[in-house]
């Protein structure tokens, strides 16, 4: 799927990724502000299978490909 389809599937909860990444086991959540937040607004942030976690921003590879996938997530 093209990556504007996956940010609508992201912002439900369900984490995405790309088949193209080099390193596999990446995936890339929305984070939305909650009372306990200093973030007033939702932003992307990715994470490994070791729980690392950083914030996200597409590259133009990234949203011009169709090769994204879903994960499901809590």
């Amino acid at each position: 799927m093209d990556f504007s389809e996956a940010l609508i599937h992201c912002r439900n909860k369900i984490a995405i990724s790309r088949v193209g990444w080099n390193r596999q086991g990446i995936v890339v959540k929305v984070l939305y502000a909650d009372e306990d937040s200093k973030m007033t607004e939702p932003f992307l942030y990715s994470e490994t299978e070791e729980g690392f976690r950083r914030p996200w921003l597409p590259r133009t590879d990234d949203l011009f490909a169709s090769d994204w996938t879903l994960t499901l997530y809590v």
